[in-house]
């Protein structure tokens, strides 16, 4: 029989063992070592540098450590050393710069610290240099002038410092410079106008002063100028907006404080125009119709822009995304904004004065996915045609006048349940005064914000068809009725807000098969009958808010089995029996408010000696027996309010082990915040004087001694 092949070598973990090393080992005259996404752990051998006849090395995405060797320098053919994406530590050896016919020099994505060396005027064939993403200090070196035949130069992401040297204009071949998120400061140097290739400039995330220079209009083949996030100040230069070959002006979050140029009619290859939060001043021109290839038109956050849209406003058929957010303007939104932008995804004109309604024509805007009208004075927020964009995912209308009677106001629509996307939709603070039961048909909603809304009448019983709703806020409102049981359906909900209504009826019992729900806010309405055990069901529920109605009957002892709820609120209702011991096994509970009630009985022991409860609120019952002294055992209260029950017995001196805060207090070795009585509404009677280890210095605890 044939002998077995013997087998595989394993894979190379070091440079060194490495095929290709071994090659050049054997045969000094060697062209490459291409050793890509290897998994090498190694440093860079420094004998590499004895292998005169490599022309290029590939150790990119590795693991590598250690420095660069400076005997690279002495490889007389090495073209291209390429490094990136490894740990690399250490400077970056001026030497590297001296092999003679070197173009590329790639290594971001390391650990490289200290300054880009002056040796790098030495690489006068350089083409390509990338060193982003390392932590290089010190400033950019004068010898960048030298590097007149690199196209690529990028240094982003590093921590260089000082000024943009004005030798920089001496790169005459540069297409390419990238130096943003760094701590560049001084001005941009009027010598980049020297610098007629280049083709996209990326100074973003420094700490640039002063305008940008004039000269930039003699970059004739620029398509792309990126300076935001500076402080950079003074006018938007024409000679810039007018460069014919513009394709993306990104001069956001500086201080800019001028009117929008003129002469932006002739941007017509402008694709992408941010110049949000600056102080831009001026209003919208009109010009802006020209910019007929525009995608991306951002001036949020200019809000002494001003002015109106103008009607003339049209030609954007291009846009993706336009967004007005807090620029002052006032007046209607015209029609011809809108006009032709089918590929509009979003259209943002939140914080401003608009007034008048939504145009109908937005109903025409098909691609539309975010829309945000939220914050003006607009009467009409959803007409009818709105409905009809089927793409639409958000819908922000909150804080207008809809619904408010006036020549346009309009109540929602029943056709809103043809918004078949929407997964969020805030209509807060309006005044539409009824919630159309098609709501219930938009499956895809997760979040409804709707609080502070006069709706009046029932809750519509096809919200519970909101299988998707995750967060559902509609507090402060006027409905009244009963809260459907429906609702127990949206088994995807994490949050629901109904509290400050006018709810009545009983808390229904299919709540309780919400298993992912998180809190349940339902006071201060006007529920009533008793606690349903079934809530117990809720075991993801972390606040349980039944405060301020007029439920009756017993606390269920059930509730004690629930893992995960932290606060228990059922002030002000009419609670009878006693507190149910089982809550004392609560292991998340650190919030438990039960006062105003009628609870009688001991404090349970098993309360006391929860060593998780930080407040307890159970004041104002009839509750009787001593205090236990339990509480003082591993005690984490820093809130007890058992004032005005029928307690008796002794004041624990162990309650002094408790951290009780008052915010009264400024020394911070006198904080407690504990109240066992309260001058005037005495009616618990303690034995004896109050412990001094309890009371002494404490602002706010009082003592009546028994007749």
């Amino acid at each position: 029989p044939s002998p077995s092949s013997p087998p595989p070598s394993p894979p190379a973990t070091t440079i060194e063992e490495s095929g290709e090393y071994q090659d050049c080992v054997r045969d000094p005259a060697c062209k490459d070592i291409v050793l890509p996404l290897r998994s090498l752990v190694s440093t860079i051998p420094t004998d590499m540098g004895e292998f005169t006849g490599l022309t290029r090395i590939n150790l990119v995405d590795n693991h590598l450590t250690g420095t660069i060797p400076t005997e690279l320098g002495d490889l007389p053919l090495l073209r291209r050393f390429n490094a990136p994406l490894n740990s690399l530590t250490g400077p970056i050896p001026g030497e590297l710069f001296s092999a003679p016919l070197l173009r590329d020099v790639v290594v971001y994505g390391n650990l490289l610290t200290g300054p880009i060396p002056t040796g790098i005027g030495e690489c006068t064939s350089c083409v390509v240099v990338e060193l982003m993403k390392n932590s290089l200090t010190g400033s950019l070196p004068t010898e960048l002038g030298e590097l007149d035949a690199v196209t690529h130069f990028e240094a982003k992401s590093n921590s260089l410092t000082g000024c943009i040297p004005s030798e920089i204009g001496l790169m005459g071949s540069v297409a390419k410079l990238v130096l943003d998120s760094n701590g560049l400061s001084c001005t941009i140097p009027t010598e980049i106008g020297m610098l007629t290739t280049l083709v996209e400039v990326d100074l973003c995330h420094n700490l640039l002063v002063g305008p940008i220079p004039t000269e930039v209009g003699q970059l004739v083949a620029l398509t792309s100028w990126r300076s935001c996030d500076n402080q950079l100040s003074g006018a938007l230069p024409s000679e810039l907006v007018g460069l014919p070959a513009l394709e993306v002006l990104d001069v956001s979050r500086n201080m800019h404080n001028s009117a929008l140029p003129s002469n932006l009619a002739g941007a017509t290859a402008l694709r992408r125009f941010l110049a949000y939060e600056n102080d831009l001043t001026g209003g919208l021109p009109a010009v802006l119709s020209g910019l007929t290839a525009l995608r991306v038109l951002r001036l949020e956050n200019n809000p002494e822009l001003g002015g109106v849209i103008p009607t003339t406003l049209t030609g954007l058929v291009e846009a993706r995304t336009i967004n007005l957010d807090n620029t002052g303007i006032a007046g209607p939104i015209p029609a011809s904004l809108l006009a032709g932008a089918a590929e509009l995804r979003v259209l943002s004109l939140a914080n401003n004065s608009l007034t008048g309604s939504v145009p109908a024509t937005a109903g025409d805007l098909e691609s539309l996915r975010v829309l945000c009208i939220n914050d003006n004075s607009l009467s009409c927020v959803l007409p009818t045609e709105l409905v009809n964009l089927d793409s639409l995912v958000e819908l922000y209308t909150q804080r207008n006048l809809g619904g408010q009677p006036g020549p346009n106001s309009c109540e929602l629509p029943t056709e809103i349940g043809e918004l078949t996307s929407l997964k969020r939709w805030e209509n807060d603070h309006n005044f539409h005064t009824t919630l159309p039961t098609e709501v219930g048909a938009l499956g895809a909603l997760t979040q409804l914000y709707m609080h502070k809304v006069p709706l009046a009448g029932c809750l519509p019983t096809e919200m519970g068809e909101l299988s998707s709703l995750k967060i559902w806020s509609s507090y402060e409102t006027e409905l009244s009725c009963s809260i459907p049981t429906e609702l127990g359906k949206l088994t995807s909900l994490l949050h629901m807000r109904l509290f400050n209504s006018s709810f009545g009826g009983c808390v229904p019992t299919e709540l309780g098969e919400l298993s992912t729900l998180l809190s349940l806010e339902a006071y201060d309405n006007s529920l009533e009958c008793a606690i349903p055990p079934q809530l117990a069901d809720m075991s993801d529920l972390r606040l349980l808010d039944l405060s301020n109605n007029t439920l009756t009957g017993c606390i269920p002892t059930e509730l004690g089995i629930m893992p995960n709820l932290a606060a228990l609120r059922f002030s002000a209702n009419s609670l009878g029996c006693t507190i149910p011991s089982e809550l004392g096994g609560m292991a998340a509970l650190t919030d438990l408010r039960l006062p105003d009630n009628s609870l009688t009985g001991p404090i349970p022991v098993e309360l006391a000696s929860n060593s998780m409860l930080e407040v307890l609120f159970i004041q104002r019952n009839s509750l009787t027996g001593t205090i236990p002294p339990e509480f003082g055992i591993d005690c984490a209260l820093t809130w007890l309010q058992l004032q005005q029950n029928s307690l008796t017995g002794a004041i624990p001196a162990d309650l002094a082990s408790c951290p009780f805060y008052d915010s009264a207090v400024d020394d911070e070795s006198k904080k407690c915040w504990l109240t066992v009585c309260v001058p005037d509404h005495v009616t618990n009677i303690f034995d004896g004087p109050p412990p001094e280890e309890v009371c002494d210095e404490c602002v706010i605890i009082t003592f009546k001694s028994p007749p």
